[in-house]
């Protein structure tokens, strides 16, 4: 059944129903004679406003003594929800008029109802009014507006604290762990400022945020050796001009690293309302430099011939003791796309060099002493030769001034297959020999030639604790 808004009279509708006949679907029964007053003022049945209320959907101001706030009005804050008094008229369940709420004011964020006193409904409920069983029939439908009211402030809560929460931490802009949640890019540019805004202030975690594609190792991409980088060749003078906002964008940029300037482009693509990266670290194949060696970089030791590097300054040092990585092992990668000129010359330092030069020195004067037949050094003499036998002990080794001038300037290399030893560097020295020889019987001094009377080439392993020189 439909009711024309606003009604012709101020007067509630007579035909609306009291506590009599059922009303038909749709109505709202309205309290009828015989019913006591709920509150200070009387609301009119649903359907009917009460004279001088305004029409339908319009707000209007509250009758004398009426409590009730207008549509859409919250409680002040610091204000508690008031709960009725035993016995006071309560609100709930009976339709207001049009643009007042039903339920009364509800209490603001953060702040407890006052509990009821004891014999109160904890919803508010009135004190139910003597008389017809219709009365009772309207119980359940008062509980379940108090509920319906409750459920709605837990709801209101509930969403209040999350999304306080949400603000908190995007305000913050921190996550666990000590690392910093990057901000939302609301434009390409934006991605590209907070990138290269993060590797400035060493935060390696921030600028990965920034970057869609993940790395399968991050051993470099920490804020250890970004601070490194930054110490050496600070990432300073940024600049970005603003790119509008598109699904993909590349995105110009001027940095310097250093007192080297830099221009980069990086691609930027959205994903949702996330801009991020295309790339956001250059891969660099160290394979075919360090061949073995142990290696630091920034002093963070590398396990991989391939690693992952953020824009920045880098060195590359070796662990082994004796070994320089020459100039080429400082170097810079410009930009994610950068493929970096490392020119590694792994050589013997000063150190290893008189090391190496005193231990085979040392190790060929013991050999040329000896005069034992298997002297070592290369300057072994077969016990037989040509039907001569050659008696132990009797070997004499000398060398010439020229050949010890060899002895005195050798020099060591790294060898090319295994980094990690050292071998004489074009070294080659001759000695003369001389044993005592027997011959049916007859004994007799005489010169030996052969494979005895040079050297073999001597070497080292670095990572031998007792750097025991051998010969091949």
């Amino acid at each position: 059944m439909t009711t024309n808004y606003p009604p012709n009279s101020g007067e509630p509708d007579q035909n609306q129903p009291g506590f009599g006949p059922n009303p038909e679907y749709g109505q709202q029964p309205g309290f009828g004679p015989g019913q006591p007053n709920y509150g200070p003022s009387q609301q009119p049945g649903y359907g009917a406003p009460a004279s001088g209320q305004t029409p339908y959907g319009q707000p209007s101001a509250p009758r004398p003594g009426s409590e009730q706030p207008q549509y859409g009005e919250p409680g002040q804050y610091g204000q508690q929800g008031q709960q009725p008094q035993y016995g006071e008229p309560n609100q709930y369940g009976q339709p207001g008029p049009a643009g007042q709420l039903p339920y009364g004011q509800q209490p603001q964020y953060g702040q407890q109802p006052q509990q009821p006193q004891y014999g109160q409904s904890p919803y508010g409920g009135g004190q139910q009014p003597p008389g017809s069983g219709g009365g009772k029939s309207k119980l359940p439908f008062i509980i379940g507006g108090g509920a319906l009211a409750l459920v709605i402030v837990v709801v209101l809560i509930v969403v209040a604290v999350v999304n306080s929460g949400g603000d908190t931490d995007e305000a913050t802009g921190s996550t666990g762990g000590g690392a910093t949640k990057p901000a939302e890019a609301q434009k390409p540019s934006d991605a590209v400022k907070g990138y290269l805004q993060a590797l400035a202030d060493g935060k390696a975690d921030t600028a990965l945020g920034y970057v869609d594609d993940q790395p399968s190792d991050k051993t470099f991409l920490t804020d250890e050796v970004l601070q490194a980088s930054n110490k050496a060749a600070p990432l300073t003078a940024i600049n970005v001009p603003d790119v509008a906002e598109s699904s993909y964008a590349s995105v110009n940029a001027s940095y310097k690293l250093g007192d080297q300037a830099i221009n980069a482009t990086f691609t930027v693509t959205k994903s949702g309302d996330k801009y991020t990266l295309s790339e956001g670290y250059a891969d660099v194949d160290l394979s075919y430099q360090t061949k073995g060696l142990p290696i630091t970089i920034n002093g963070v030791k590398a396990t991989a011939d391939k690693v992952y590097l953020f824009p920045g300054s880098y060195q590359i040092d070796t662990s082994q003791k004796y070994i320089d990585l020459g100039s080429g092992a400082d170097f810079v990668v410009k930009d994610p796309s950068d493929y970096p000129d490392v020119q590694l010359k792994p050589a013997l330092d000063s150190d290893g060099q008189a090391m190496f030069q005193k231990k085979v020195t040392a190790a060929i004067n013991a050999c040329v002493a000896s005069h034992k037949l298997k002297a070592g050094c290369g300057l072994d003499v077969a016990s037989t030769v040509q039907g001569y036998k050659i008696k132990e002990n009797s070997v004499k080794r000398t060398m010439d001034a020229s050949d010890k001038s060899q002895v005195k300037n050798i020099k060591g290399e790294l060898s090319y297959d295994a980094p990690t030893v050292a071998e004489a560097d074009s070294f080659y020295a001759n000695v003369s020999t001389t044993v005592t020889a027997t011959k049916s019987g007859r004994s007799s001094k005489v010169s030996y030639y052969g494979e005895g009377n040079s050297f073999d080439d001597p070497s080292i392993d670095l990572t031998d604790p007792n750097l025991t020189v051998t010969w091949s």
